[in-house]
């Protein structure tokens, strides 16, 4: 089943680059959507000479929520399931973005979150019991918008403070295509790589996830983000 998940990612990202660049949208970018998407994961984990090579599948959640003017409310949730265990990432908190009246087909945001790991299920392993890691993230990224396709890039630095005696840390680079087929409902599809070091307390160990994810994207309104969306392969908003 993943191998046949890896013809049908590619071939969403693709499909943004025949997507109509004719006329442009003229509202603001809205920042209050839900998205949920499969992940196609490769791990690489090591612990001194203890080399691990897995894949496997999981799922991911999202949203962001417009509050005021340029300040949005972010959230997301994944889960992976390797055999021995299940490894997921929460993530919520406030961001905020620049006018793309300012630049209209380049939106830079940012934000700041509180960031958890939780490793649970394990089986295979007497004795073994969930473990959580909790800190902070700080995210800085990039949306390039038109009527029917959003490219998006971003970087998050993760702190999760002291585990056992070291220092948990971690970094998360993405990088995706919306494809909008009506105003308000889109496909989407990309990549990202997350990096953990000494994740649960283990000198030395480092988890390394190459991921790919598709999906859909639903933006909604709120009393903030009221902007008539416009494009789609098979809408036209008004």
């Amino acid at each position: 089943m993943i191998r046949r998940f890896k013809t049908v990612i590619p071939a969403v990202l693709a499909l943004g680059a025949f997507a109509p660049f004719a006329a442009q949208a003229t509202d603001p970018l809205s920042y209050s959507f839900i998205e949920g998407q499969y992940v196609n994961s490769k791990l690489k984990a090591s612990l001194g000479a203890t080399k691990v090579d897995d894949e496997f599948d999981g799922y991911r959640g999202a949203f962001n929520v417009s509050v005021y003017k340029f300040i949005y409310v972010t959230g997301e949730s994944d889960k992976r399931r390797p055999s021995t265990y299940r490894f997921g990432t929460q993530s919520i908190g406030l961001g905020g973005h620049t006018d793309n009246r300012l630049m209209q087909h380049l939106q830079l945001f940012g934000a700041a979150t509180y960031e958890r790991t939780l490793v649970n299920d394990v089986t295979r392993a007497p004795g073994a019991t969930d473990d959580a890691d909790e800190g902070y993230g700080i995210t800085a990224g990039i949306r390039i918008p038109y009527d029917s396709f959003e490219f998006d890039g971003s970087y998050r630095y993760m702190s999760y403070g002291d585990t056992n005696g070291t220092k948990v840390t971690g970094d998360k680079f993405g990088a995706g295509v919306l494809v909008q087929l009506t105003p308000f409902f889109g496909l989407t599809g990309g990549y990202r790589r997350l990096d953990f070091k000494n994740l649960r307390g283990a000198a030395g160990l480092k988890d390394q996830f190459d991921e790919w994810t598709v999906g859909f994207r639903a933006y909604f309104a709120t009393d903030i983000d009221r902007y008539r969306r416009r494009g789609g392969f098979f809408g036209t908003g008004e």
